[in-house]
């Protein structure tokens, strides 16, 4: 797909917002402006009209008052009664001279005319006037109606107006005639006044011709148009090609008027208007350029400085100096907080992978140490139980048993740490936790070995509870408290465990993220010289100590408080500085109720009575040391190498529980054994034991029935208590 440039993308934007409005606001101007061009040329083609109208109006006027006053004069009267007729066209030269296409006449009437006048009965002219359309045209005209409107029967088609008035005695007796014959084409005196401007023309329409009364042209009517068109009272002025005006009081006269001036001046504000609209346009593209460059700039910028950063991780910020924005910038340091944050994340992965190294590590090698130790740890055990032994034989066995022991808690410290393995969590008051560390030889080595320093506690009495793994838990306390002490070197120097309820409404941000719930929080403070700078974000680290390695520990103090408060769901925070140093553990609270483990029981409450115990564990040694202590308890004891060999001895006899070590070499694995075992005896009893940390097959078999699981190496106590438990059960 192709991608789109910012840029271009705003300039496109820019144009489409702002150039339709203001397209469409052109286009309105130029409707509305055409619109009242088309309304003023209108306004003035009617006004035209109506004046048209008007003057001719007043020029039939002007005919008819001077023809009146023809009808009414007495020389005329007398010389027609008397038959002078040449009087009659004297009188008509001199007071009544054809002018402004008017020719004033006289008709005597028939039987009045004296019998010496050659010219009775003909039309009395001026002297020297000529008729339009010939005496006979205009005879038959004045005989018809006081006014005719006709075309003379010549090629010219000239229109014409006769006006009659009778011309009477004093009794009323009608002795001529008299007319008007009015040849509007040859009145220039009124064409100025009736058609002033150009393309307007006065027309009379006949039939389907059109005749232009200015110069007498005929021609057809425009197509849809017609006299019956025309003469429909809904009839409109305004044709495509013609605009029409019927003059009051004249049949067959129209006003006309060409559209041409109308669409001229449309097309000369639609050129404008275009010109301008291109000149908008033109700025528009010029203004969306800039704004869009102005815009995408700054974020060219920023994805530029962000291809850096890609190309060469040591880059780790982007700059705010050339960024005009404040939306820009809060995205900039929005960014640059990401980066951080992702500095930080990749940190904290180098760690989890370097844990995950040595969990993947010790959970490799702790199963064959563990079953290296169980000899070392089970063995002296068991022959520190004959009292016939020299003082010194049992030195040196305790020697040996506090050597497997120690090399066990290393092992199971690795395991600790390992990723993915799963601890066993029961509900625990941290409260009892605390005093438990502070009342064992443990605490009471520190404060012989630390007796410049205060061990103290402030422990809420209302704590609620957790739940974690106790052998954990302890552990964490004892690695902080004596981290804590061995940081101080002053005598008053005072180490300080705290435990408190506490609520957390919205996340924080400390040394990690703390999620809102409510927790129960461990406190270890110390006012030592405190975690210099430098050494912070690695004291979590596997194996990262300043102290010297081997002398008070292994280097996994810590690495062991922080998964062991992550495997129960909380988190760590870490305050130092010159005053000292304090963590803070957040473990998220319970409202389960705990349950204070009593005294250890003696051996007698978990001997045996003779039962017959199975023993699967693929190695030898480990099945002797199994048989020892089980026969040092009372039991029997059988043992088999694998699953297959089993479940074949179960197949001829009976055991009253197996001991089924859960990680074999070869064929069936414990979860497995147990599996074939209890199809073939339902409800066998069985105990797990590994020298791996408890696993997802460990549970599955607890699932299916089994009972107690036991960590390798043995202890007569641990094999003891989970074998009886669960044979009782």
């Amino acid at each position: 797909m192709r991608q789109k440039s910012f840029n271009s993308f705003l300039t496109k934007k820019f144009l489409i917002f702002v150039g339709t409005p203001v397209l469409l606001v052109v286009c309105t101007f130029y409707l509305v402006l055409t619109h009242r061009i088309e309304e003023d040329h209108l306004n003035r083609f009617q006004a035209g009209a109506a004046e048209c109208s008007h003057q001719l109006d007043r020029r039939m006027n002007q005919l008819q008052t001077t023809l009146r006053r023809l009808s009414e004069n007495n020389a005329v009267t007398i010389n027609l009664m008397l038959g002078i007729t040449r009087k009659v066209e004297e009188v008509l030269a001199q007071e009544f001279a054809p002018a402004h296409g008017a020719v004033y006449v006289v008709l005597p009437h028939d039987g009045d005319l004296g019998d010496g006048d050659q010219n009775g009965g003909e039309l009395l002219l001026p002297y020297g006037a000529r008729i339009p359309g010939g005496n006979t045209l205009v005879k038959t005209a004045l005989g018809q109606a006081p006014r005719v409107f006709q075309f003379m029967d010549d090629e010219a088609l000239t229109p014409l107006t006769v006006f009659s008035l009778p011309i009477t005695r004093k009794d009323g007796t009608i002795v001529g005639t008299a007319g008007v014959v009015y040849d509007l084409a040859a009145d220039e005196s009124l064409w100025k006044l009736l058609v002033p401007n150009p393309g307007e023309r006065l027309l009379a329409i006949t039939g389907d011709r059109m005749i232009n009364l200015r110069d007498n042209q005929a021609g057809v009517l425009p197509q849809g148009v017609s006299l019956e068109t025309l003469n429909r009272p809904d009839a409109g002025m305004q044709f495509p090609h013609i605009w029409l005006a019927k003059l009051r009081n004249f049949d067959h006269l129209y006003f006309s008027a060409s559209p041409g001036p109308l669409n001229d001046e449309k097309s000369f504000w639609f050129l404008v208007l275009s010109g301008i609209g291109l000149m908008i346009f033109i700025l528009l593209c010029g203004v969306a350029v800039y704004v869009a460059h102005s815009v995408s700039r700054p974020v060219a910028d920023i994805a530029a400085q962000a291809d850096l950063i890609a190309g060469n991780p040591a880059n780790r910020a982007l700059s705010e100096a050339n960024i005009p924005y404040v939306e820009l910038k809060q995205l900039v340091a929005a960014f640059n907080r990401l980066l951080t944050t992702l500095a930080e994340s990749e940190q904290k992965l180098a760690r989890a992978k370097k844990m995950e190294a040595v969990g993947l590590l010790a959970g490799g090698v702790a199963h064959d140490l563990n079953n290296i130790l169980s000899g070392l740890v089970g063995y002296p055990e068991i022959l520190m139980m004959n009292d016939d032994l020299p003082p010194d034989v049992i030195e040196i066995l305790e020697l040996i048993q506090n050597s497997g022991n120690r090399a066990a808690f290393i092992v199971n410290d690795l395991l600790t740490i390992a990723r993915g393995v799963a601890s066993h969590h029961e509900i625990l008051n941290l409260n009892w936790v605390v005093e438990s560390y502070f009342v064992s030889p443990e605490a009471d080595l520190l404060r012989q070995s630390h007796s410049h320093i205060s061990l103290d506690t402030e422990l809420d009495p209302e704590l609620l509870n957790v739940k974690a793994s106790m052998v954990h838990l302890g552990k964490v306390v004892a690695n902080l408290v004596l981290n804590a002490a061995e940081a101080m070197t002053e005598k008053g120097d005072r180490v300080v465990v705290k435990t408190e309820n506490r609520y957390i409404r919205e996340p924080f941000e400390r040394y990690e993220i703390i999620a809102p719930g409510e927790y129960v929080v461990l406190s270890i403070a110390d006012n030592g010289p405190g975690i210099p700078p430098e050494h912070r974000d690695q004291i979590f680290e596997p194996f990262y100590t300043k102290k010297k390695m081997g002398k008070s520990g292994t280097g996994l103090g810590l690495t062991i408080v922080w998964n062991t408060v992550h495997d129960t769901g909380g988190f760590v925070d870490m305050d130092t500085g010159d005053w000292g140093c304090r963590f803070d553990l957040y473990l998220p609270a319970t409202r389960e109720d705990f349950v204070a483990q009593g005294e250890k029981p003696g051996m007698d409450a978990y001997r045996g009575r003779g039962e017959t115990i199975l023993i699967v564990d693929d190695e030898p040694d480990q099945q002797r040391v199994a048989a020892a202590m089980l026969d040092v308890l009372g039991y029997k004891s059988v043992g088999v190498p694998n699953g297959e060999e089993a479940v074949a001895y179960l197949r001829k006899n009976s055991a009253d529980l197996v001991l089924i070590d859960m990680i074999m070499g070869a064929g069936m694995n414990g979860r497995e054994t147990y599996e074939a075992l209890v199809r073939l005896r339902p409800g066998q009893k069985a105990v797990i034991a590994s020298g791996f940390a408890e696993t997802v097959d460990v549970q599955a078999a607890q699932a299916l029935g089994a009972g107690q699981y036991v960590k390798k190496p043995y202890t007569i106590e641990k094999i003891g208590t989970a074998i009886r438990a669960e044979l009782d059960r």
